[in-house]
C-alpha cells in the first residue's frame, strides 16, 4: 500500500470518528445540558408559555442520540409543574393549559400504545380527566377518553363516554360506527 493512500484512509479515519464524536457525544451533550438549564429555571417560570418556550429551545436542539428519551422527560416536566402550581397561578381555565394538557395526554397515551406499559395509560387517562374538569365540554378529551378506554379493551367506559360524545356532537359517524363495534348502537 503506497503511503499516499495510507494517509488518506487515516485521515477518512479521522473525519470519520470526528464525525462520530459530534453527531454521538457532542450534540447529545448539549441537549442534556439545555435541558437540565430548563429544568433548574422552572422555578421563575410563571405561566404554562413559559415552560413550552423553555423546552421547546431544548427540544429544537438536533440530535440523533436521545431525543425520545428528552421528550419523554419534558413531558415529565411539564406535567409536574401543572400539577405543582394552584389553579389560581396556572390560570386553570388557560386555554393553553388546556392545550398543554391534551398534548401530554395524547403523548402518554401514544407511549403506552407504543410500549405497552400501563402505567402510560393511567398517566394519560389522569390528564384527559383533569383537561375535563378544567373544559367540561372540550371534545378532544373526551374523544381521548374514548379512544384509550376502547383500545384497552374497557368496553363499558368507552360506551359511556361515547354517549357523553354523541349527547354534544350526534352527527359523528366515525364514532357512530365505533360504538357500534363495540356492540352499542346509538339511537
Amino acid at each position: 500500500m503506497s503511503t499516499v493512500i495510507k494517509k488518506v484512509a487515516i485521515v477518512a479515519g479521522i473525519v470519520v470518528v470526528a464525525v462520530g464524536l459530534y453527531w454521538g457525544a457532542l450534540l447529545p451533550y448539549r441537549k442534556a445540558k439545555a435541558f437540565i438549564g430548563s429544568v433548574r429555571a422552572l422555578q421563575s417560570v410563571k405561566t404554562v408559555q413559559e415552560v413550552e418556550s423553555r423546552f421547546q429551545e431544548v427540544l429544537d436542539i438536533a440530535s440523533p442520540v436521545g431525543h425520545d428519551e428528552t421528550v419523554g422527560f419534558v413531558v415529565e416536566q411539564l406535567t409536574n409543574v401543572i400539577r405543582s402550581r394552584p389553579p389560581e397561578e396556572a390560570d386553570s381555565q388557560s386555554p393553553e393549559l388546556t392545550k398543554m394538557i391534551l398534548k401530554m395526554g395524547i403523548v402518554y397515551q401514544a407511549a403506552w400504545l407504543l410500549y405497552a406499559d400501563e402505567t402510560y395509560a393511567g398517566k394519560a387517562e389522569e390528564l384527559y380527566l383533569e383537561g375535563l374538569k378544567i373544559s367540561p365540554n372540550r371534545p378532544q378529551f373526551l374523544y381521548g377518553l374514548f379512544d384509550l378506554y376502547a383500545s384497552g379493551g374497557r368496553r363499558a367506559e368507552a360506551i359511556e363516554i361515547g354517549k357523553e360524545i354523541v349527547r354534544f356532537w350526534p352527527n359523528d359517524s366515525l364514532l357512530e360506527q365505533k360504538l357500534r363495534l363495540l356492540g352499542y348502537i346509538p339511537e
